[in-house]
């Protein structure tokens, strides 16, 4: 329980909800000059800029409102609990609400306690038709109000726990595009192929393909050494991710010829059209862990390096290729067989430069996992902190 008093949100600022303009009404967004804030628009602490601007008619001929710079949008429609603070005025749609504080409310810190409850009111939400929650909810929230200069005390700290978080999360997408970069300069772009490497097909390249099991299992990861299989998640973005996994069932048995070992070549058979046939490369793995039926690992010959391989497949251009390899019914996930996957055609720079290639990648990876623990433990130090603060 906070120590400090609580009160009513709807006691201590104004709520407003917005509006839409008529989409089929020309007049009401053509040359429009006055922002509309859609919950697509709220990526960043500061809302400076919209996607979509309506006109004064539009204003007038609908329930949306002027918000003035400073105030906090929340998101409480579809996607709930998101904040951001107003570095304009600027209009809303329905799905946001404008929160004016009075001024024994820093919005600072009004901001920070509003994104501490982002579970809880994702939970109402859950409960209420159409996941929403209404002005009434919103009003009825309960904030703690600890003095004005103890708010800012608050609100700096967190702020500078974000910034830290922020400035680790560039390091690491700097390493993505570092690693990106040197595929290019070494091998040049893999669907062009301006070094006029050699082209052969994925058969000549990998020995065999193996495909996973999905037996019914628990919806919660598997704990300490449990016998868990890999969630498609663990494999969908490139990167791989062994707690993305669901415990098996007492009494299923564990299948150790489809476990994933290090070093293993794992790709995503089905998936979304844009995700289909990712890849990625296990650095490392705790034992116990299968492969679902949705993953395949590729098992490759002397005459290719692995981590090229891993490249090669998630490159942006060249995964276009990968993407039209997928089939399936309409209203299915896309899904590539092994056949198909068989003739896919790549390019084949000499060994010897792959080895080289993957060399270098191993120390961009090592310094990315530096950065990636320092993050975990920034986000751990930030959540104690809103825990402390909020809690």
């Amino acid at each position: 329980m906070s120590k400090w008093k609580m009160v009513r949100l709807g006691d201590v600022a104004e709520i407003s909800s917005g509006g839409t303009p008529s989409r089929s009404v020309l007049e009401y967004w053509q040359n429009g000059t006055i922002p509309w804030v859609k919950i697509g628009d709220i990526k960043e602490k500061y809302i400076s800029r919209t996607g979509e601007m309506i006109t004064e008619l539009g204003l007038k001929n609908s329930s949306a409102k002027i918000i003035p710079k400073g105030a906090l949008l929340y998101t409480i429609f579809a996607t709930l609990g998101e904040v951001g603070i107003l570095n304009i005025d600027a209009t809303t749609n329905q799905a946001i609400a404008g929160i004016q504080f009075s001024d024994i409310v820093n919005p600072n810190y009004a901001y920070y306690f509003l994104k501490s409850l982002k579970k809880s009111v994702e939970a109402i939400g859950r409960g209420v038709a159409q996941n929403n929650i209404n002005q009434y909810i919103l009003k009825n929230i309960l904030i703690p109000l600890p003095p004005l200069d103890e708010q800012k005390r608050i609100a700096d700290v967190l702020d500078k726990a974000s910034e830290l978080i922020k400035k680790r999360k560039e390091q690491i997408r700097l390493m993505d595009e570092l690693a990106k970069s040197l595929f290019i300069e070494m091998f040049g772009d893999p669907v062009e192929n301006p070094m006029g490497w050699e082209v052969t097909s994925l058969s000549s390249c990998v020995s065999s393909i193996e495909n996973g099991h999905s037996p019914i299992c628990n919806n919660i990861p598997r704990v300490d050494k449990m016998f868990g299989v890999l969630k498609l998640s663990a494999v969908t973005y490139g990167t791989y991710n062994e707690n993305e996994n669901k415990a098996l069932l007492d009494g299923t048995p564990f299948n150790s010829k489809i476990e994933v070992h290090n070093a293993d070549l794992l790709v995503t058979r089905k998936n979304t059209y844009e995700l289909v046939g990712m890849s990625a490369y296990v650095w490392k793995t705790d034992s116990g862990l299968m492969m679902s039926d949705l993953i395949f690992r590729l098992n490759t010959s002397d005459n290719v390096n692995k981590k090229y391989l891993w490249k090669l497949i998630n490159h942006k251009s060249f995964h276009e290729n990968i993407k039209k390899l997928a089939g399936g019914s309409a209203g299915s996930m896309p899904n590539i067989s092994k056949k198909r996957l068989m003739g896919l055609l790549i390019p084949l720079p000499p060994l010897l430069l792959q080895n080289e290639f993957a060399d270098r990648i191993a120390a961009i990876e090592q310094q990315k996992a530096l950065l990636q623990n320092g993050l975990t433990k920034m986000e751990t130090a930030y959540k104690a902190l809103m825990q402390e603060y909020f809690g």
